[in-house]
Order: C-alpha cells, then structure tokens, then sequence
C-alpha cells in the first residue's frame, strides 16, 4: 500500500491551527458579519441533523443513514436541480444499498480512534480504505467531499468532514478525478493534519473544556470535529493564505 507523502509540508498548518486554537473557535461560534449573507455553522438543521446522526451511529440501521442523508442535504452537498453545477447526491436507496453491506466494518471501525494513529503504517488503513470506496453518495467522480462527510457521521471519533471551501482550499490541495488517488489525498490529510493536531497536549486540554460546554459549543461533537472547526474558524478569520 502507497504511503501518504512526507507530512514536512503540513507542519506549519499544523503548528497554525495549534496556536491559532482559541481564536478560531472563537470565530467558528461568532455570528456572521452582519454585511452579506449569512451562513450558520453550528445551529438549524446543519446542527439538527447533524446531531441525529452522531447520536444515532453506533446502530449504523437505516434510521441512521437517514440522518445522515438529510445530514449532508443540509450541509449543501444537493445542489437544486436548476442549479447545473454543484454537488449531487444520489437517491437514498442506492446509499443505503452500498452501506448496508459494509455494517461490519463499520462497526469495527467504530473502535479506532484518531489519537492513536501513528502515520502510514497504521495497521487498520485497509479497512477504512474499504469502507470509504465501498460507499456510494455522491453523484459524478468526485467523491472525496461527501465520503469524508459520510464516515465522519458513522466514524465520528476517527474521520472528519472534509470539503472545498475550507479544508482543501487551506490546505492549498486540489481534488483528483480519480477514486484511488482521492483516497491517498484523504489519508494523507488525516496522517498529516488531523492526527498530529489530536495527539498534541495543548488540544487534547482545549477539546476537553469545549466538548464539556455543549450548551455553548454544540457542534463539538467529537476530536475531528473540531479540528474542522479550527479550520473553518481560521479561514473565516484570516483566509486561506499561507500559515
């Protein structure tokens, strides 16, 4: 199996979102500007949904995979279909019929957790990778977005939502076409970012005083979670410019 590249050129987004932590999630739970329009992260039906599902994975039955459909609607992942760009999701039977199959592993999944990940030879990739080009959402070749949505909801403490506007485009990464190398780009973004963020002390302190305060913070639902919060708490605040 391919190993991810060399994580030296994600160290300084890294040390970014370490030192940044406190005013990114300060940015994360602010009210938008009042100028333009406004786009709510943590509250209505992105948190509502978002809620049911992570509640609600550990059955992974159909009333899950319920919420987690309507999780990604509201999430902006279905385009109208006026619209002619944009993401489309396919019909709920054909996400339920490639998930149902893979219950197993997701299940077994569900006991890996993103803090003890250790890099490329982290002994359960295979796995992950099976579940993730196992699924079926998204209309198109272009999965990466809404698989990563998808087993961020079924795999909470493990994976995290990954999309355009602010992981990738901070990051400075471009989605591939094809299947196999959105996987590696998925990997390496989890090995690289994610994984050394959640091992750091000075997180694992900050996660513990948010997560306790879900009346105040309530889309920190777990470890991956909110480090994509940071992330879109720093692109909010500063951009995607250079760390």
């Amino acid at each position: 199996m391919k190993k991810p590249n060399d994580c030296t050129s994600f160290e300084p987004k890294v040390r970014d979102l370490i030192q940044g932590a406190e005013r990114y999630h300060e940015r994360f739970y602010d009210k938008q500007p009042s100028s333009g329009p406004r786009v709510y992260f943590h509250k209505g039906p992105k948190l509502y949904f978002h809620k049911r599902a992570f509640e609600t994975h550990k059955a992974c039955d159909p009333k899950h995979l319920e919420s987690v459909y309507a999780a990604l609607v509201s999430w902006d992942m279905n385009r109208p279909m006026d619209v002619n760009k944009g993401p489309r999701m396919v019909d709920f039977r054909d996400f339920e019929d490639s998930l149902m199959p893979l219950k197993p592993k997701i299940h077994e999944a569900q006991g890996f957790k993103l803090s003890v990940i250790s890099g490329a030879d982290w002994t359960h990739w295979d796995l992950v990778e099976s579940i993730f080009k196992g699924m079926t959402i998204m209309e198109g070749p272009k999965k990466l977005v809404g698989h990563s949505k998808v087993m961020a909801h079924m795999l909470p403490d493990l994976i995290p939502p990954i999309d355009n506007r602010f992981t990738l485009k901070y990051l400075h990464k471009a989605l591939p076409q094809d299947l196999d190398r959105q996987w590696l780009l998925f990997k390496e973004i989890i090995c690289c970012v994610f994984a050394p963020i959640a091992q750091r002390p000075a997180f694992k302190e900050l996660y513990k005083r948010w997560r306790s305060d879900q009346k105040r913070f309530p889309m920190d639902t777990s470890v991956p979670k909110v480090i994509d919060n940071l992330i879109v708490g720093r692109v909010l605040l500063k951009g995607v410019g250079k760390a």
